[in-house]
């Protein structure tokens, strides 16, 4: 998982189905996209940014490290 966008989640009491289907991906595709199993594409990843009104960076929401 991406601890940042983790604690955005929480954070925004958004769930990650819901994060699915705001990005127009299955559940089970963005599970394995944020257990690092598989890739966001810079479309995905602008989008979750914009989705989650996430003030990171998109380098800082990908960072692995807590």
């Amino acid at each position: 998982m991406y601890p940042r966008i983790e604690s955005i989640l929480v954070k925004i009491g958004m769930t990650k189905r819901e994060l699915a289907a705001a990005l127009g991906l299955d559940y089970e595709v963005l599970l394995l996209k944020l257990e690092r199993k598989d890739y966001f594409t810079l479309d995905e990843a602008i989008a979750l940014k914009r989705i989650t009104g996430a003030s990171d960076s998109i380098e800082e929401l990908f960072t692995f490290l807590a």
